[in-house]
């Protein structure tokens, strides 16, 4: 898949680099430090709140227009300002209700930062969302469940059929080694295919962003069951450097205290996931 270079600013939230490092958290934010509700967790099935949500509706999570940059932490995948309206890839449905959550960005952790009854996955997906009603993903980080993230658990098969890590992975040359530059994937990705195949069960909490500025207020929806990517397209995913010029290694948060927060989990029988495209 061509690529297009883009020697501009992204203008969707972008994970802030260059002022703090995973080598030294003590010297992260005041909130990161001391905050009550922030992410990641472990999350114990046997301990968690049964609730019966609906289902997430996955609205226009096809054929989306999407830059990628090097944040020197994260490869982040935002979605194009000509794809940041009424059609934007967007959910509702489940703990949502009827309100909608607008897409913003996507990005990845390596390990994954949130454990599921103690286990951790080689990569986490973290689905990052505004309620359009904040008009933009900088207004809804002042707000209360203004933002949310979906979480998505990726295990290592080369067996994993085709998915957008194909495409992303094969522009991840053009950024692995510069923090600067944006690039305008050519071609249109479906974010849906980076989702697991079922989307029923899942963990629900209130936490925070697990970078700088650690921003409480998120509601987390953390899928349960995991998707998939290649073990060459987890190398190449993982292969960025900083703006420092080294390796990015790991950028995983260590877990936070709970701090009495109740886990809700819902999970029926399985269903597979439902997108609508409008």
């Amino acid at each position: 898949m061509k690529a297009i270079v883009v020697m501009s600013a992204v203008t969707s939230f972008l994970i802030r680099s260059g002022d703090w490092s995973y080598d030294n958290l003590d010297e992260w934010p005041e909130t990161c430090l001391n905050g009550t509700t922030q992410s990641p967790i472990n999350l114990e099935k046997a301990s968690a709140t049964r609730r019966n949500f609906s289902e997430i509706v996955f609205n226009n999570f096809y054929n989306v227009n999407v830059t990628l940059q090097n944040t020197g932490h994260t490869v982040q995948v935002t979605i194009s300002e000509d794809d940041q309206n009424t059609l934007s890839p967007n959910i509702t449905g489940g703990v949502f209700g009827t309100n909608y959550y607008f897409l913003d960005n996507l990005h990845f952790h390596w390990n994954s930062e949130h454990t599921i009854d103690g286990y951790r996955y080689p990569l986490e997906g973290h689905f990052l969302l505004y309620n359009h009603s904040y008009g933009n993903i900088t207004n809804a980080l002042n707000y209360i469940h203004g933002f949310a993230v979906i979480s998505v658990m990726y295990e290592i098969e080369d067996s994993c059929t085709y998915n957008s890590f194909e495409d992303i992975t094969e522009t991840i040359d053009d950024i692995s080694k510069n923090v600067s530059v944006s690039v305008r994937l050519r071609n249109k990705i479906s974010i849906h295919s980076l989702l697991p195949t079922t989307t029923n069960k899942v963990f629900v909490y209130n936490g925070s962003l697990t970078t700088p500025d650690c921003n409480e207020g998120a509601l987390w929806v953390v899928l349960e069951e995991p998707s998939c990517i290649k073990q060459s397209q987890y190398e190449k995913l993982s292969g960025i450097y900083s703006d420092r010029d080294a390796l990015v290694e790991q950028n995983t948060r260590p877990l936070q205290d709970l701090y009495g927060r109740e886990i809700l989990y819902s999970g029926t029988a399985a269903m597979k996931k439902k997108f609508v495209r409008l």
